[in-house]
């Protein structure tokens, strides 16, 4: 099983993962010539940057891992403990940071449970796919946190972004990412109102301006933007937000 580039998972053979790299296989799991599969695939890398989740308008990508064996899905225990004995995470920690093969890796991170493995791929694999899956698995703070303000793919910090809790990067991270929708992510996640309103005054982009401004609930930082802010819009959400605090 892998990981479709519009958050939906999909179940294509190996084969066909092969085939949406560039493999050399005449024909995919599909039946479809292997050059056609490889354009859609890159295509949808160009186009689409991942997600099943719709935040702030932009569809926000989260990676499903593939499924256990059948039995395992089943509900079989032993099969589960025989996945999670430090052997066979041993085995899958050296698959998933050695093979040369993209999908083989990502199925070997999909069953890793190791969280100092997963930081390590999450930080440096070549593969935004196998990295993303890596992070979806995280629960570090710190490594979440490194990726979302360092990783050069936008689909990666975004779905490191959306598993952070701590105020501080996510405050730093709503007032410097390169990326709007990255920003306005960050945003829909804090409760610091100071925070808020030097994203509400100061951020370059409208709507990054207006998702902060619809969460602050500090009469005088919303008085401020109500009374100064350059565009009308925003002018006008500050001061219903006043009005519907004032409100019997």
């Amino acid at each position: 099983m892998t990981v479709g580039k519009g958050g939906a998972t999909t179940t294509p053979s190996i084969q066909s993962a092969n085939a949406a790299k560039g493999s050399g296989a005449s024909l995919t799991a599909t039946g479809k010539p292997a050059d056609q599969t490889a354009a859609e695939q890159a295509g949808k890398r160009a186009t689409n940057r991942g997600g099943a989740v719709d935040v702030g308008g932009k569809m926000v990508g989260v990676v499903t891992p593939p499924a256990l064996p059948a039995a395992a899905a089943n509900g079989s225990e032993e099969v589960r403990s025989t996945a999670n004995s430090p052997a066979a995470q041993a085995a899958l920690a050296q698959v998933a940071k050695s093979d040369k093969d993209w999908s083989v890796r990502l199925a070997a991170v999909a069953g890793l449970n190791l969280q100092a493995v997963l930081v390590q791929i999450a930080a440096s694999d070549a593969d935004a796919d196998v990295r993303k899956l890596a992070v979806s698995r995280l629960t570090v703070q710190a490594a979440l946190a490194k990726v979302a303000t360092g990783d050069k793919d936008w689909s990666v910090r975004h779905l490191a972004v959306a598993m952070l809790t701590g105020q501080g990067v996510l405050a730093r991270i709503a007032l410097e990412d390169q990326d709007s929708d990255i920003r306005k992510l960050a945003v829909s996640l804090l409760t610091v109102q100071a925070a808020l309103a030097r994203v509400a005054r100061n951020d370059r982009d409208w709507s990054v301006r207006m998702a902060a401004v619809n969460l602050l609930t500090d009469d005088a930082f919303l008085a401020q933007i109500a009374t100064s802010d350059l565009d009308s819009d925003i002018r006008k959400l500050a001061v219903s937000r006043l009005k519907n605090r004032t409100a019997p």
